[in-house]
This record gives structure tokens, C-alpha cells and sequence, in this order.
């Protein structure tokens, strides 16, 4: 028995559905990249100040903010890799592997406020 024959009408797709190429990842939908974004910038913040506190404790200094290309690549990742945890902390993994986005990209996401803040100060503050 078909639809028409039923009485019924046939469902439509969706307005709002995403396509993507055949290989891609897959991102997540807004809803959650949003909270995504915010919570790497938040761990980003925390992981620059524990990095500035901790050179000043160590050299018997004033802090100091200091950019290089090495300390921004680190960052970066130790962002992605705690943005990952996080994401796994909270079980959204799980969530976000059904919606077919894998871990790697989970962990993109959170390194990426991570990676524009570094350009952003590499670009404010010169060495």
C-alpha cells in the first residue's frame, strides 16, 4: 500500500536539512556548536592564564605574556584535547557520533577559539 493509497500525503524532506559531499565530515548543527565555541574559548582562557601564572611563579617574576609560535601551536592542542574530554565528560560524544560527527572534528571545534585567539594576540602583540 503507498502513501496515496492510504490516504495519506507523502512526507516532505525537511526544509532545513543539511547535505554534505559523500567523505566530509560532518559539523554539528548550530544548536550545539554554539555552546561548543563558548566552552573552548573558556578553556582556552583558563589554560592562558595557568600558563602566564605559572612562567611568573617559575622565574621569580612579573607575568608576562609571551607569543610565540611553539606555545601557540601547544595551546592549541592541549585546547582540542581538553575541549574533547570535556565533550566526553559530558557524554555529547555519543550524541554527536549518532548525528554521524566524529571525535576529531569534536576536538577540531574546541581547538579552533584556541587557534584564532593565538592569531589574534600573535597579530596585537608582536614579539
Amino acid at each position: 500500500m503507498t502513501w496515496r493509497e492510504a490516504g495519506l500525503n507523502a512526507p516532505l524532506p525537511s526544509p532545513r536539512r543539511r547535505h554534505r559531499a559523500a567523505g566530509l565530515p560532518s559539523i554539528p548543527d548550530r544548536v550545539f556548536l554554539g555552546p561548543m565555541l563558548l566552552r573552548g574559548i573558556g578553556i582556552w582562557t583558563g589554560i592562558r592564564v595557568l600558563v602566564v601564572l605559572g612562567g611568573a611563579l617559575i622565574a621569580q617574576a612579573p607575568p608576562t605574556l609571551q607569543v610565540t609560535p611553539a606555545a601557540a601551536a601547544w595551546l592549541t592542542a592541549i585546547a582540542g584535547l581538553l575541549g574533547l574530554l570535556e565533550s566526553r565528560r559530558r557524554n555529547e560524544h555519543i550524541l554527536h557520533a549518532n548525528l554521524g560527527v566524529g571525535q576529531p572534528v569534536l576536538a577540531a571545534i574546541a581547538a579552533l577559539p584556541a587557534a584564532l585567539a593565538e592569531l589574534a594576540l600573535a597579530w596585537w602583540m608582536p614579539a
